[in-house]
C-alpha cells in the first residue's frame, strides 16, 4: 500500500506546485452564477433540467388527479 501512496504522490506532485495568485478580472472570475456568463451548453443543460423537472410535475398531477388525490 506504501508503494500505491508514493506512486500517486509522484503522480500528483506536478499539480501541487504553489503559483503566484492571479488577481480576478473579468475574464477570470470565480464565484456565483451572476459573475461569469454561461456557455451555451450550460444554457442548454439548465433548460433540459427545468423541462425534466416541469415534465415531472405535470406527470405527478395526472397520476393524482387519476387517483382523486390531493397534490
Amino acid at each position: 500500500m506504501n508503494g500505491c501512496a508514493e506512486e500517486f504522490m509522484k503522480a500528483v506532485e506536478p499539480f501541487m506546485k504553489v503559483t503566484e495568485p492571479v488577481p480576478l478580472t473579468p475574464d477570470n472570475q470565480t464565484g456565483p452564477i451572476g459573475l461569469n456568463p454561461l456557455t451555451d451548453a450550460q444554457i442548454l443543460e439548465i433548460q433540459r433540467e427545468l423541462h425534466y423537472i416541469s415534465d415531472n410535475k405535470t406527470k405527478l398531477a395526472v397520476v393524482a388527479a387519476a387517483l382523486n388525490q390531493p397534490q
